[in-house]
């Protein structure tokens, strides 16, 4: 019976392997139009997150922030548990309660002055226009010494141009002014979101393995090696980037306060906290705000205020392209035509908030590149 069932074995051997033969081009095809479906089903999630942006990024961002969070505090946590021998979770505990101590003790320092500063600013709005109207007038009286054969066409004109300006910007500072004042006002209402991304950064903290292998399971067997590399490229890099943009942040931000308590101006802490944000955009940043105040200062004939300003900014300029190489390192090598385009498509997707998400997005989709998840032109997948 053994003989019988091997020789049965072996006779039936050759039409097995010709079944086999004959199935696997249906199989390729019906892998083909899976991996195709695959494909156009994460098309339309794409099309889908980009349509329903904003609720899509307002339930997803928490997480994010605190996934992102997690990885920042790693070192930390790691140092208190392996050199103090402290459990995962007590070590990720007391990561965050000195993060929320310190930081958040400072940012509410920084945020009651900023909300004192914006309401004397609001108080004092009529006086500033006033005072921006006065400017108007006198520039205009200016033009008209200078050419005193101009038309009265022209100076009528020139008159109601400058004085639409005047209103317009005076409309501006007190539509920025209620602005901020709203966000700060805003802050307390949103301790519900930041209580969640504390939690939700200390479980990502205590659980980071079991974290990272469930959403790695989530995954086909075969992309996982990929969407793990590109996980690690995304954490490393963004990583990077917001460590250098905090610590660019800082630096402008203080050379841009003490350069404004020098010259005595009031509302330094808001104006250096503005500088330092548009410090972010490249090449002109500071320059949008400091150099029209300093073209009023010499039209004011405050001349040594409008050299402080300059000063202001070449400080900064000079700071932002000599440290930004030595601050990013390896770590993004990003080209900075690159973040530019970044900057600009976040903002025109985003608003405001696309001055951050912008740059993130093109680091996540240079990690996905790399790690040959998505196709981009140029881009070869890391072996």
């Amino acid at each position: 019976m053994r003989r019988s069932g091997t020789s049965l074995f072996a006779i039936s051997r050759p039409f097995l392997c010709y079944n086999e033969s004959q199935t696997s081009p249906g199989r390729a095809s019906a892998l083909a139009v899976a991996v195709n479906y695959r494909k156009v089903g994460l098309f339309v999630l794409l099309a889908l997150a980009v349509v329903y942006r904003r609720p899509v990024l307002a339930a997803v961002l928490p997480f994010l922030v605190a996934f992102v969070l997690a990885y920042l505090i790693e070192p930390m946590v790691m140092a208190l548990h392996q050199r103090l021998r402290l459990p995962r979770p007590v070590a990720a505990g007391v990561t965050l309660l000195l993060l929320v101590v310190v930081v958040g003790g400072s940012l509410v320092w920084v945020m009651m002055n900023v909300y004192n500063e914006l309401l004397d600013l609001a108080t004092l709005l009529p006086a500033h226009q006033r005072t921006a109207m006065r400017v108007a007038n006198d520039l205009l009286q200016s033009v008209e010494e200078l050419f005193e054969s101009v038309p009265e066409e022209f100076t009528a004109y020139l008159r109601e141009t400058l004085n639409s300006l005047s209103q317009r910007f005076v409309e501006f500072v007190a539509n920025l002014t209620n602005r901020l004042l709203g966000t700060v006002a805003a802050l307390p209402s949103a301790a519900a979101i930041w209580i969640i991304i504390m939690l939700a950064t200390y479980f990502f903290s205590t659980d980071r393995e079991n974290v990272n292998n469930t959403l790695l399971r989530m995954a086909p067997a075969h992309w996982r090696p990929r969407i793990a590399d590109a996980r690690d490229k995304v954490l490393v890099d963004l990583g990077g980037f917001l460590r250098a943009q905090l610590i660019m942040l800082f630096i402008s931000t203080a050379i841009a306060a003490v350069g404004l308590v020098i010259i005595g101006t009031r509302y330094w802490m808001v104006l250096s906290l503005i500088l330092g944000l548009l410090d972010v955009i490249p090449v002109l940043g500071p320059g949008l705000l400091l150099f029209p105040w300093a073209a009023i200062s010499v039209f004011l004939g405050n001349v040594p205020q409008a050299v402080w300003l300059v000063a202001i900014f070449v400080a900064q300029f000079a700071t932002h392209n000599l440290l930004q190489a030595k601050v990013l390192g390896d770590s993004v090598g990003m080209h900075p035509l690159l973040m530019l385009v970044a900057l600009w498509v976040g903002i025109v997707v985003f608003g405001v908030y696309g001055i951050l998400i912008g740059p993130i997005l093109a680091i996540i989709a240079r990690a996905l590149a790399k790690a040959g998840i998505i196709p981009l032109p140029g881009s070869e997948p890391e072996g």
